[in-house]
């Protein structure tokens, strides 16, 4: 890409996003562009809490403290940790969930009362743990969604990558599952108002300078489709 391009591209960042997303980690774009692929969610606030060990209780009932947590887990009337787990057994199974799934430390923090983040992102390979409680994307997996919805390769690309995300259940899905709720959200945005502009005008221009990176895309999933990893199990 030239300069003259960057400078188009960066423009359109400035006015539909409010910022030019020079860093962003790729799971908080990727949890972004799923949601408007899938247009579902989980809510991952135990899962959250569960892989966030403390080792304080910030404020009475904070369940990001083991205690609290594991009373909350044995409730009788929604018990999810089977009663041969003792407290000993979660703190040691809240350090195997914080390794999978915050081994950064930063992608999915605290999230949910009394801890005040950005929110949280999962990059594990499964849709279970497709959330929508992150504001670290700006929204611009909603805009790589709408360039390539405008153009029939970008079709193409985006019905593949939603058959192979569908078939995505890697072994680290199994672990942090009993913590995960089952029921599914609606994601019910509009995903050209996420982008400021409803018109969505600019998506000839950015649809032309996006043409070989989609292209490539395009290529890349129909590798994927008929070669799946050996890390997830395709059915």
């Amino acid at each position: 890409m030239n300069a003259s391009q960057r400078a188009v591209i960066n423009s359109l960042y400035q006015e539909c996003l409010g910022y030019i997303p020079l860093r962003m980690k790729p799971v908080h774009f990727a949890t972004n562009f799923l949601l408007c692929l899938h247009r579902r969610y989980r809510s991952l606030e135990l899962l959250n809490k569960a892989a966030n060990p403390k080792a304080e209780e910030k404020r009475t009932g904070d369940e990001y403290f083991a205690e609290n947590l594991y009373q909350r887990l044995t409730q009788k009337n929604q018990s999810i940790l089977d009663s041969v787990i003792d407290i000993d057994a979660l703190k040691l199974l809240r350090n195997h969930l914080n390794a999978a799934y915050n081994n950064d430390g930063s992608a999915m923090g605290p999230a949910f009362k009394p801890y005040s983040t950005f929110g949280c992102d999962y990059s594990t390979p499964s849709l279970n743990y497709l959330g929508n409680h992150s504001k670290n994307h700006g929204n611009s997996g909603a805009l790589v969604w709408l360039v390539l919805n405008s153009t029939v390769t970008g079709q193409q690309f985006l019905s593949l990558a939603k058959n192979i995300s569908l078939r995505a259940e890697g072994p680290a899905t199994a672990l942090g599952l009993p913590f995960v709720e089952q029921e599914e959200k609606n994601f019910e945005e509009e995903i050209s108002k996420l982008c400021g502009d409803p018109s969505i005008s600019w998506l000839t221009t950015v649809s032309d300078l996006m043409k070989p990176q989609t292209e490539s895309l395009l290529f890349l999933a129909n590798n994927l489709d008929n070669h799946p990893s050996s890390y997830v199990n395709a059915h």
